[in-house]
């Protein structure tokens, strides 16, 4: 990677590009840190105070202050804190202009490192990495490398993205808002600049060929602001009905997510709330809106949810990315959980594979080994050979170069418009859903079992359908005499529920027959 500019972009400012052709998953760059700062409580200290001069030669990106909300804000805290000491704890105007040009550097300029993410650090040269709304790269705070997330070809810009995982599954105007708060630009990256809003996608309304393409409608704004719907496989634009139809319907979704998420709703009319976006998501499960409720509210079933969350990183994104390492582990546990074996084993080894990418790990059994994860063998009918040699799961869909297998029943079992109620199959109650549950880092995973259980367990335990973890083996373990009386047992519990509903039935026909008599 070299440090470059461009003439004709000259808001871009001293950015990177890449100096030859470059791999996924490789390192372009490994940079020493200039300052790093444990977390940003109370004050800098004088070790973080002396890097003043270090930070000053590199000329990071800092707005003016008379220009800038951020540092403004900056400058009152700095004047706040400086107020309240006193005695040992008072320092200089000098120190203290020292502590304000520090802290609106690392604002503007630095990483997230540390085990939990909250420690930063600021890089010279990483600093330059300009933000894409679709990066190609991906930095480790940490380690201070640049690392490709797919092919780059030489002379391509080396972007990173200043926003999480799921911000990016964001309409465009939210996008863009956000990175003007925190970071006082406005995006002009190759998403943001595009005609066509690639978040806002409505599923199978295209009717504009005689054949009926039914390819997805996106969002586009022409250049006086107009608002209106094209497909994006032929091109063609939607009718001015189907248009504000949908665009109605969106607003109400977004509208419904808003009012769920301001958490000022009991918990019945938040559900209400998520019943009416989900009504919408049904129909379009790869909108903005569906993949906000699926991401923030696993609304109704966790599973599916999840699955849509995957399916819009492979529509928007195609990189791998962090949200889909921690949600494809995420589907993996629930499918352990539930029984299937093979399910959980394909999920496991897609969330390694991409982990391998990003974090440059060579082999996907060290990050199994990492995560505590032992993958059993698959079964023979889970799993068809490739001409390459690799294995791929019937049904899987491709994210980025990985390829994401989706266990268990399709999207259209949850998302299909013709439902009207969430899937009754669904082993998860809704009532708990409900409740946000915020993205977090999945936490390491215990043993499923010791080796010293796997010994005891017996032989019929190995065999068919008893592999998988959670698999009930009462029927292969039970003597004769025993599965007899339990049998006998239920035939008793329903013959006794047969007679109360008979003795209900009489005493009913026989009070209405009573009123008729009265009344006549």
């Amino acid at each position: 990677a070299v440090v470059a500019s461009d003439p004709d972009r000259p808001h871009l400012g001293r950015f990177l590009r890449a100096a030859r052709a470059l791999e996924r998953g490789e390192v372009v760059l490994q940079d020493t840190p200039l300052l790093r700062v444990r977390g940003l409580r109370g004050y800098l200290s004088e070790e973080a105070l002396g890097s003043i001069d270090a930070l000053k030669r590199a000329e990071l990106f800092v707005p003016e202050e008379i220009s800038s909300a951020a540092v403004q804000r900056l400058r009152n805290e700095a004047d706040r804190r400086g107020a309240n000491r006193t005695g040992s704890q008072a320092r200089s105007a000098e120190l203290c202009e020292a502590e304000l040009l520090i802290s609106s550097v690392l604002h503007f300029n630095a990483f997230a490192s540390g085990p939990s993410g909250r420690d930063q650090a600021v890089f010279a040269n990483l600093a330059r990495a300009n933000h894409s709304c679709s990066p190609n790269c991906i930095v480790d705070g940490d380690q201070g490398t640049l690392r490709t997330l797919r092919a780059v070809g030489e002379g391509e810009e080396l972007t990173l993205s200043y926003l999480d995982d799921a911000a990016l599954l964001r309409p465009k105007e939210r996008r863009r808002s956000e990175l003007a708060k925190r970071y006082e630009f406005s995006c002009c990256c190759a998403r943001c600049s595009a005609p066509a809003d690639d978040t806002r996608r409505f599923r199978g309304r295209c009717h504009a060929l005689a054949s009926k393409c039914g390819g997805e409608l996106l969002v586009h704004r022409d250049p006086k602001g107009q608002v209106f719907l094209r497909c994006e496989q032929c091109g063609e634009p939607a009718t001015q009905e189907v248009s504000a139809e949908l665009l109605s319907a969106e607003e109400a979704a977004f509208a419904s997510l808003r009012a769920a998420n301001s958490g000022d709703l009991e918990e019945e009319d938040e559900g209400q709330m998520l019943m009416k976006c989900w009504k919408f998501a049904t129909k379009h499960p790869c909108h903005a809106a569906a993949v906000e409720l699926a991401n923030d509210f696993a609304f109704p079933d966790a599973v599916p949810a999840k699955k849509v969350v995957l399916e819009a990183l492979k529509a928007v994104l195609g990189t791998p990315c962090q949200l889909a390492v921690d949600t494809r582990r995420e589907v993996a546990e629930l499918l352990e959980k539930r029984g299937d074996a093979d399910g959980a084993r394909v999920n496991f080894e897609e969330a390694a594979s991409m982990a391998c990418i990003l974090d440059g790990r060579t082999s996907m059994e060290e990050v199994l080994r990492e995560w505590d994860i032992r993958v059993a063998a698959p079964a023979a009918s889970a799993v068809r050979p490739e001409p390459t040699g690799t294995a791929t799961a019937a049904g899987s869909a491709s994210v980025g170069t990985a390829t994401a297998v989706y266990a268990g029943p399709d999207l259209e079992s949850l998302y299909d418009e013709k439902k009207k109620k969430p899937n009754p199959q669904s082993s998860e109650a809704i009532g708990p859903s409900l409740r946000k549950r915020g993205h977090k880092a999945v936490p390491e995973r215990r043993p499923v079992e010791s080796e010293a259980a796997i010994s005891q367990l017996p032989a019929s335990a190995g065999e068919g359908e008893g592999e998988g973890e959670g698999v009930q083996l009462r029927d292969a373990e039970e003597p004769p005499s025993q599965r007899t009386e339990r049998k006998d047992r239920v035939e008793a519990k329903l013959l006794a529920v047969a007679a109360v509903l008979t003795l209900g039935a009489l005493l009913a026909t026989a009070f209405l027959k009573s009123s008729w008599r009265l009344r006549r």
